[in-house]
């Protein structure tokens, strides 16, 4: 069954119960200094502090396959250990970052992905987050998923989340849910699913990221490999039949 991207936000929205902006931001950001937020041209733009837009920072690196809980818990260690500045964390042991970070698991790998992007972050940019997102995100992107171990998912969760610029973030969840349903061909790749949901959706930061969160959190607790469609809050959207699969 067809449904409108709108239409489709808006379902999702009211299942998961995000009443509004402030909402979702106190749940779905890691940024606790949020700042004030302003619409423009390019979607919402968040006005922070050089310190909460570090933490932002580190919750997108350190958030993939962890709980929101777990990822403000690594956040804390991070804090309490007086590491909430880009030299002062590259400069820690190797160890003791992996251990601080132990909450969102794969620590090892996650310490040494994290350590890549903070000598990126002095090496290009002084230091400055003001100055990394102040580059063209398509430069920053391209920049940031030549990393070796960032990627385009990991590049996207940073603009969106860090930078508050209105990106799509790509996943697994979102492939196997959009088509399973049927609104995209199997043949798509990450560029077209990004159009596609980005065409439907105002250029808006906040919003977009809510929805890759709803889309991520359906994708675990339904959408998975082998699907689960008991309770789901689109079962009733699916092609007669059931779920789609790749021939």
């Amino acid at each position: 069954m067809n449904i409108s991207m709108d239409q489709l936000y808006s379902r999702l929205r009211g299942h998961y119960g995000l009443r509004s902006a402030a909402e979702f931001v106190r749940i779905s950001s890691t940024a606790q200094d949020i700042g004030t937020c302003t619409s423009t041209g390019i979607g919402l733009q968040r006005e922070r502090t050089e310190t909460s837009a570090f933490e932002a920072l580190l919750g997108a690196l350190l958030s993939q396959n962890a709980e929101r809980e777990n990822v403000e818990r690594a956040l804390g260690n991070l804090r309490d250990a007086g590491l909430f500045d880009p030299r002062a964390l590259l400069d820690a042991p190797p160890e003791e970052l992996a251990d601080l970070i132990q909450p969102v698991g794969a620590a090892r790998q996650k310490a040494a992905r994290l350590r890549k992007v903070l000598q990126y972050l002095i090496d290009c940019h002084d230091g400055s987050l003001k100055a990394m997102f102040a580059t063209h995100h398509e430069t920053l992107r391209r920049e940031l998923s030549a990393i070796n171990g960032i990627g385009r998912e990991t590049a996207d969760t940073v603009l969106v989340e860090a930078a508050g610029i209105p990106i799509f973030v790509v996943d697994i969840h979102s492939h196997r849910v959009f088509k399973r349903h049927g609104w995209i061909e199997f043949e798509a790749d990450n560029e077209a699913v990004r159009e596609w949901c980005e065409g439907g959706l105002p250029r808006d930061a906040t919003m977009l990221s809510e929805f890759h969160a709803m889309i991520a959190r359906m994708g675990r607790e339904h959408c998975r490999k082998a699907p689960l469609c008991d309770g789901c809050p689109l079962v009733d959207l699916l092609p007669e039949g059931g779920p789609l699969e790749a021939m």
